[in-house]
């Protein structure tokens, strides 16, 4: 049984593709971590970041479901909202390689007018035809 909170994570992402996880297990890796902060919801995004890239591939239902698993966790904890300047590495990531796991982070955890119309734009298009287009600006 994993015990230290890269292990959780590690075994959420065993399959980056059909990541498993349950809320207990969710709770346990915030409880590893800092707590629930915007510093540890960073830190945690930045893990399935680099894991979900870690192989190039396009948004899995599973994929989609955990990412909005991961904010919605937050979004109750108190740790939401969160701005746009606390998430500038993954601006930064999506800017270099805008992949629909990174448009869907921003869409689920950074409100449209912070955004520019380019920027809205280029994440309308990159969800297209995805799970994420659920939760795409104005939809």
């Amino acid at each position: 049984m994993p015990e230290t909170s890269s292990e959780i994570l590690q075994s959420f992402l065993a399959n980056p593709r059909e990541p498993t996880w349950s809320s207990f297990a969710m709770d346990r890796l915030f409880s590893h971590l800092e707590g629930d902060t915007p510093n540890t919801l960073n830190l945690v995004l930045r893990l399935i970041d680099d894991r979900f890239s870690s192989e190039s591939q396009p948004l899995t239902d599973s994929q989609a479901n955990f990412i909005r698993d991961v904010t919605v966790r937050n979004y109750f904890k108190g740790v939401l909202p969160i701005t746009a300047n606390e998430l500038c590495w993954l601006f930064n990531r999506f800017d270099v390689n805008p992949t629909p796991q990174r448009a869907l982070m921003i869409v689920l955890l950074i409100s449209r007018d912070e955004l520019t119309v380019e920027l809205a734009n280029t994440i309308k298009a990159v969800l297209s035809g995805t799970r994420g287009e659920l939760w795409v600006y104005g939809q």
